[in-house]
């Protein structure tokens, strides 16, 4: 008896103690029949499945049902850490680990560092397990599988051996891994926060903590993947903890998560629940959670999974838009592995009081703030239409066209008073994003990643755009005198760079900022209309007023052309024109007339209250709008 033993423990480390793979031929019970390293010198195999994941293409039907003679590529990946060793082996559903097996088909084709073993137990398929070859890392094995000629099921039952100590055994396609049509994302990574440092926290009774409460459950936006959300769920049940999101405050067509405890083994399900009288939840076709570490010990069933944002398939829910949360438990162990029996009517579950954004809000189970939130960004746009459209586009009209209407520096004092009211108000709006999404991981920054290219893109030239808004203003509180030599580093710089780039840059954040709050995009329009129109009047402006310097006498054209072309006027040529304003001579050359009488005031004028007008009829418009929109 004591030999026996010896050979059991010896072979049971066949995983890792053997780096070309376990010695199958020789101890077929062990190997071939529990798929399991030895608890003495292994240790227990760990709850889950760890990030390793059993993939089919093409898929087999939800029974697992296989076509005759058909070839399946199976893959083993893992999504989080690499593996060592693996055993994979396709069996009869109705024989699973550590049961004799009934092994189903062949593996014909497997990738370096696998071989198939001689496990003919059944008595039909002698090559229908596959195992290591060598105890390199990996994080990908590939492998063909041929279903046999006749009609039948079949579940890939695995193994998988990450290091001596951490090990998952006899997992199972069918119940544990995700069905062939949902893949993990290979930059998933698992949670690494303790669950009182998530984004969400819902708790009952109210104001528990971890360890201590009826059901616990946290929710945060997965760190290595924004596609993701990280859940945790922990309860005083047997049974199961589960999390569910849906539209009506209610059990109704509710997308749910729940932990479901089998005997020693934790599972994760993936649910939808229709509603009605029977409040029956169904198993989701497509398993879009995961689960990466659950357990059960004095009373208290805990786990930590991951689930798919968007939907795959109609019973999923689109979890980025506000929904309400659901959560709760059942205190009897469960029955079945993939059916979850309904939960106590003494332990119904908990709701939240208001809809919550769960990929990027901060709430409890009475709901968060979001009117705040949405007043706060109502006020960003509000105060960056005022900003741009009218307070800068009006302060950059005056040095540009006016000069030769308010010649004693009317328009320097005007310019410069409408500046500095948009840098105050710019930097309220600018600030009021930013508390608006203060309990984000990082304030105002609306999710950036994957499939928010257009969010990414509005933030980062609205950080940049602001920088340039402040920045100006010193540049010139720095100017020098006009007679100055170096006067013209100030000119280009000041109103040629860094103000015209910002202007543009700002519009156009403008237009992406509308088309992102607005659903029915009627901001949208509303701007872009305004923008049409702004660079229409202002070429419209430059032909106009360039035209009547062209016709006035020689020494008062430089003056009265628009400012960005003075010089030009004054040489008769571009070249000519950027060595004038380099050599610092444009004053120079284009005395003041004292007087400020010129033929084209009354036009100037006129052009300045058009485009006040209209910037202002688009500001009206669009504020009125914005306060009036029903942000998703």
């Amino acid at each position: 008896m004591q030999e026996f033993l010896l050979v059991v423990v010896l072979l049971l480390c066949s995983v890792s103690g053997y780096p070309s793979g376990p010695p199958a031929a020789d101890y077929p019970n062990v190997v071939c029949k529990e798929l399991s390293p030895s608890l003495q010198t292994h240790g227990p195999s760990h709850s889950g499945h760890g990030g390793y994941l059993l993939q089919l293409q093409p898929p087999l039907t939800k029974a697992f049902h296989y076509e005759p003679g058909v070839e399946y590529n199976v893959e083993l990946v893992g999504t989080t850490h690499f593996f060592k060793g693996f055993i994979i082996q396709a069996r009869d559903p109705a024989t699973p680990p550590p049961a004799a097996p009934r092994l189903i088909g062949q593996f014909t084709a497997v990738s370096d560092g696998a071989k198939t073993l001689s496990c003919d137990q059944g008595g039909v398929s002698a090559e229908a397990t596959v195992a290591h070859s060598n105890a390199l890392p990996r994080s990908l094995v590939q492998l063909t599988w041929t279903a046999p000629l006749s009609n039948g099921t079949v579940d890939f039952f695995y193994t998988v051996m990450r290091e001596k100590a951490v090990h998952f055994d006899q997992l199972s396609a069918a119940q544990l891994g995700p069905p062939p049509v949902s893949v993990a994302p290979s930059n998933t990574l698992p949670p690494i926060k303790t669950p009182d440092k998530y984004r969400l926290q819902f708790q009952n009774p109210s104001g528990c903590g971890i360890g201590d409460c009826n059901v616990y459950v946290a929710i945060d936006t997965n760190r290595g993947n924004d596609s993701w959300l990280d859940i945790y769920m922990e309860g005083k049940a047997e049974g199961w903890v589960g999390v569910g999101f849906t539209h009506s405050a209610g059990m109704f067509e509710a997308d749910a998560v729940a932990c479901n405890r089998l005997g020693d083994k934790m599972v994760v399900l993936d649910l939808f629940n229709p509603g009605g009288p029977s409040h029956t939840s169904l198993t989701d076709e497509i398993q879009d959670v995961y689960l990466f570490e659950g357990k059960y010990m004095d009373g208290r069933l805990s786990c930590k999974v991951i689930k798919r944002i968007l939907p795959s398939d109609e019973f999923d829910i689109n979890l980025n838009q506000d929904l309400y949360v659901l959560f709760g438990k059942r205190s009897k162990n469960a029955s079945t592995l993939d059916i979850l029996n309904a939960h106590d009517f003494a332990h119904l579950p908990e709701i939240s009081d208001k809809k919550i954004n769960i990929t990027y809000g901060n709430g409890t189970a009475t709901g968060e703030n979001k009117d705040f939130e949405n007043a706060l960004v109502k006020t960003h746009a509000s105060l960056m239409l005022i900003t741009w459209p009218l307070l800068v586009v009006t302060a950059i009209f005056f040095p540009v066209f006016m000069k030769p209407a308010l010649p004693s520096g009317g328009w320097f004092q005007i310019h410069r008073a409408l500046m500095l009211t948009s840098v105050v108000v710019g930097a309220v709006g600018f600030a009021s994003v930013f508390i608006g999404h203060i309990h984000k991981a990082t304030p105002g920054l609306i999710p950036l990643g994957q499939g928010k290219v257009l969010n990414t893109a509005h933030f980062s030239v609205g950080i940049l755009v602001m920088a340039l808004h402040l920045v100006n203003p010193i540049i010139g509180l720095l100017r020098c005198n006009p007679d100055n030599p170096r006067r013209w580093i100030f000119d280009l710089l000041h109103g040629k760079v860094v103000g015209l780039i910002s202007l543009l840059l700002a519009l156009v954040n403008i237009a992406t900022g509308a088309y992102l709050l607005d659903p029915s995009i009627r901001v949208f329009w509303v701007v872009m209309a305004w923008e049409v129109v702004f660079l229409v009047t202002v070429l419209a402006f430059l032909t106009t007023f360039s035209f009547l310097a062209a016709r006035s006498p020689s020494t008062e054209r430089a003056l009265r052309a628009p400012s960005t072309i003075q010089a030009l006027f004054k040489t008769g040529s571009l070249l000519g024109g950027l060595s004038c304003l380099k050599r610092g001579k444009l004053e120079e050359i284009t005395p003041l007339i004292s007087s400020g009488v010129t033929g084209d005031n009354k036009l100037r004028w006129a052009s300045f209250y058009f485009l006040t007008l209209v910037s202002v009829a688009l500001v009206v418009a669009a504020v009125v709008l914005t306060a009036v929109t029903t942000r998703t």
